[in-house]
């Protein structure tokens, strides 16, 4: 598997990652692809994608990330549906680990059903830890969206006052809230 940077300028990019992001992630869970390139041709600078291929090119999945100066946020991976179960989401993780010196924070879904428990377990193995006394709202990417209630999870010493932190950080850089859910 290769991992390369995109800006999503290139149209083949564009279409595949459109497809398996789309299709991965239910619409409150997701800005608008246009913004996604928007951001990633240098919107801001914090913001990477980076995509998965095979040895031939086809891309597999995407792993959307934004760094600041204390932690990484994991905004979005995504595997495409008939590349599943063969590592390449774990891959994309392991690289991205292996490259950063801080805390890693990522949003998942409640463990309600096997689905979900099967994705908080796919992040323990990768060395993430589930904060379920953390009460967490993401906020809407629009306001045409709803407010999704999800957990978050870390990888690397967080303290407490610094996953606050974070979380204010995530709520105003990646989503524009001004207050607990309050858009600019």
């Amino acid at each position: 598997m290769k991992c390369r940077a995109s800006t999503l300028l290139d149209s083949t990019d564009r279409e595949r990652f459109s497809h398996i992001y789309e299709s991965s992630f239910p619409p409150d869970e997701r800005r608008d692809v246009a913004l996604v390139a928007e951001l990633a041709a240098g919107g801001d600078k914090r913001f990477n994608i980076c995509l998965a291929e095979t040895a031939h090119g086809h891309i597999t999945g995407l792993l959307t990330t934004w760094h600041f100066h204390d932690f990484v946020y994991v905004e979005h991976l995504a595997i495409d549906a008939g590349f599943r179960g063969r590592g390449y989401g774990s891959e994309l993780m392991r690289r991205l680990l292996a490259t950063v010196q801080c805390p890693v924070v990522l949003e998942v879904e409640p463990p309600v059903d096997a689905a979900t428990q099967h994705r908080i377990e796919f992040y323990n193995r990768l060395g993430f830890v589930l904060h379920p006394d953390v009460d967490y709202l993401q906020p809407p990417y629009s306001p045409a969206q709803q407010p999704v209630p999800l957990r978050l999870m870390t990888c690397g010493h967080i303290t407490p006052r610094g996953l606050q932190a974070a979380i204010a950080t995530i709520k105003q850089a990646v989503y524009g809230c001004n207050g607990p859910l309050d858009k600019k």
